[in-house]
């Protein structure tokens, strides 16, 4: 079993954002989710199903490019099995509209709160909850 502890927790809050960064395969980033329930909200659009995640992910992985996630801010806190988390983290991406001549440049700033719990097969933490409540573009 993985142990559970801030470190634990602080490496998984930065492998999530490299997959994210990568575009790694869905399975990937959806082995990093809970597989009971989750709720994730986004600025655009709020997912409770798997098929939900998948649907967004592959239209922002269609969408951004050359992507940053930075994270200026983590604060964990562990009771048992779970973890709350208050993430800042800073988001830097490309996109691109045809038949615009440049790609536009994202840089913003978001708070999120996260819930993870602790997967009982093997004890990796697993995101159930992912809420961005704040969006700053900079």
């Amino acid at each position: 079993m993985g142990t559970w502890d801030k470190n634990t927790i602080t490496n998984f809050v930065h492998s999530w954002y490299s997959r994210l960064n990568d575009h790694a395969p869905f399975e990937e980033v959806r082995a990093m989710l809970s597989s009971e329930s989750i709720e994730m909200r986004f600025p655009d659009a709020t997912v409770t199903t798997h098929p939900q995640f998948e649907a967004w992910y592959k239209g922002v992985t269609g969408t951004f490019f050359n992507q940053s996630h930075i994270v200026q801010k983590l604060e964990v806190t562990i009771n048992g099995d779970t973890a709350e988390l208050a993430v800042t983290v800073n988001w830097r991406a490309h996109t691109w509209q045809p038949p615009q001549a440049y790609s536009a440049w994202i840089n913003a700033v978001a708070g999120q709160k996260w819930k993870v719990v602790k997967d009982p097969a093997t004890g990796n933490p697993l995101i159930q909850k992912y809420i961005v409540e704040t969006f700053k573009p900079l």
